[in-house]
């Protein structure tokens, strides 16, 4: 069944706004999930909307934060997301990233207390958009085992870059490091669809093909060990850095 993009973008946004989440903030929440939808990746989609609306009416999200520089300098800065939704602090913090890499050559920006962004490749899309090479990443909710481990103690953390091209497509490279995303493990639990085979362990460390078992379990890194070692890197650069929780 195809969906008419704007008419899925309006809904989301009056989805938000009834929540309490003002107009244009709505407005651009939704259209960073739509996008994710139009380009595939329907794990970081529309889809999202119910754990959004979740956590707002939980109060785990603020519907009314106040996102602010806590720590700044000419290439660097930090941001407390006041627990936002996740697409409002990471425009607010790739936006101060490109003001300040346009000043100083390059810059890195962080924040912390946000909440689910979406699709990494968006932010990074944002610079390249402006004429600049973008590098969005995150940290997630644990899913990952360390090598030779069977607890998930690491996000399924991804990184996207984007480079401007001579012409209106750009270069943007956007994955996890696990060998699946979460969300599809979702998509396949609500289905019943099995996932192939050397994709997930379940607790024991043991393979398995049932997305159910998946979500209990671990999601395999890609390239396993090395994987595993990008997977800390970003623990370290996106959640040390910027003062936000790691691993457990």
């Amino acid at each position: 069944m195809a969906v008419d993009a704007p008419k899925l973008t309006a809904t989301l946004s009056a989805i938000l706004e009834h929540e309490g989440i003002p107009s244009a903030d709505a407005d651009f929440v939704a259209h960073s999930l739509v996008e994710a939808d139009l380009r595939g990746v329907h794990s970081h989609g529309a889809n999202r909307i119910a754990r959004y609306v979740r956590e707002l009416r939980s109060r785990i999200t603020n519907p009314d934060p106040s996102i602010a520089v806590i720590d700044e300098g000419a290439a660097f800065a930090r941001v407390d997301g006041d627990g936002a939704l996740g697409p409002l602090v990471g425009r607010f913090a790739m936006d101060l990233c490109i003001d300040k890499a346009r000043e100083a050559g390059s810059a890195t920006v962080t924040a912390c207390r946000s909440r689910h962004f979406g699709s990494a490749g968006f932010y990074s899309l944002r610079a390249a958009e402006r004429g600049l090479i973008g590098i969005a990443m995150t940290v997630a909710s644990p899913r990952l085992a360390p090598t030779g481990g069977r607890q998930p103690l690491f996000g399924n953390n991804p990184i996207a870059l984007a480079v401007p091209g001579d012409g209106d497509i750009p270069l943007v490279i956007d994955f996890a490091m696990g060998q699946l995303a979460a969300g599809k493990l979702e998509l396949a639990a609500a289905s019943g669809t099995p996932i192939p085979p050397g994709l997930a362990r379940d607790l024991d460390g043991k393979q398995t093909t049932d997305p159910k078992v998946a979500l209990t379990g671990t999601i395999t890194p890609i390239g396993e060990h090395k994987g595993y070692g990008l997977t800390l890197l970003i623990e370290l650069l996106a959640g040390l850095l910027s003062g936000s929780q790691i691993g457990r």
